[in-house]
C-alpha cells in the first residue's frame, strides 16, 4: 500500500520528505538488533523451550531457566506453560516495537510517546534481570550480558530520541491543500 500524499511506501525510511518525521538511522539500528535477538528468544521459548540459541551465554542461561521443564509433573508443566507465555510476550512486544519504529513516518508525537514508554520498559526489564539473575540462574554460569546490553542499548536509544530529537508539528490540512 502506498501513501497517497507522498507516493511512498508505508515503511519509514531516510528519504522521507522533510515534513515527515521518520526515526533516525540510530534508532532503527538499535531496534533492529535488539528485536532480532528478542524475537529469536521468544520464538524459541514458544516452539522449542530449552533449546539453546547460538548467542554468547545462551546455553548456560537455558540450562538455568528451563531446568525441570522436561519433567512430566504438574510443576514441570506449569513451568513450561510459563516459559511459552513469556515467549509469546517477547514476540508481541518485539512486533509492537518494530511497528512503532518502522511503520508510517507520520506518527511524530504518538511515536515519541511510545518510545518513552517502551524505552522506560526496556530499562525496567534490564534492571529486573540484573536484580534477579542470581536467583534465576544461580549455579548455571549464565551470562545475561547480551540480554541486558540489548535492552539497555535500545531503552537508552529510545529515551534519547524521545527527549532530545526535535519534532515539528504537521502542517494543517488547509496548508497542505494550498
Amino acid at each position: 500500500r502506498r501513501n497517497r500524499r507522498t507516493s511512498q511506501s508505508p515503511i519509514a525510511d531516510s528519504s522521507s520528505p522533510p515534513d515527515l518525521m521518520s526515526p533516525p538511522a540510530y534508532v532503527k539500528l538499535a531496534t533492529l538488533l535488539t528485536e532480532a535477538y528478542l524475537l529469536a528468544n521468544g520464538l524459541r521459548d514458544m516452539f522449542a523451550p530449552g533449546s539453546p540459541l547460538p548467542f554468547p551465554g545462551d546455553a548456560a542461561m537455558v540450562s538455568g531457566l528451563f531446568a525441570g521443564l522436561e519433567k512430566p509433573t504438574s510443576e514441570g508443566q506449569k513451568a513450561l506453560a510459563l516459559c511459552q507465555l513469556v515467549g509469546v510476550l517477547f514476540v508481541a512486544l518485539a512486533m509492537a516495537k518494530l511497528v512503532t519504529v518502522f511503520s508510517n513516518p507520520e506518527g511524530t508525537f504518538l511515536r515519541r510517546n511510545l518510545l518513552l514508554v517502551l524505552g522506560a520498559g526496556d530499562l525496567l526489564v534490564c534492571a529486573f534481570v540484573q536484580k534477579h539473575s542470581q536467583v534465576l540462574f544461580d549455579g548455571h554460569g549464565a551470562d545475561l550480558l547480551p540480554l541486558k546490553s540489548a535492552l539497555a542499548l535500545e531503552g537508552a536509544t529510545f529515551l534519547v530520541d524521545a527527549f532530545f530529537r526535535t519534532r515539528r508539528e504537521k502542517a494543517s490540512k488547509a496548508a497542505l491543500a494550498a
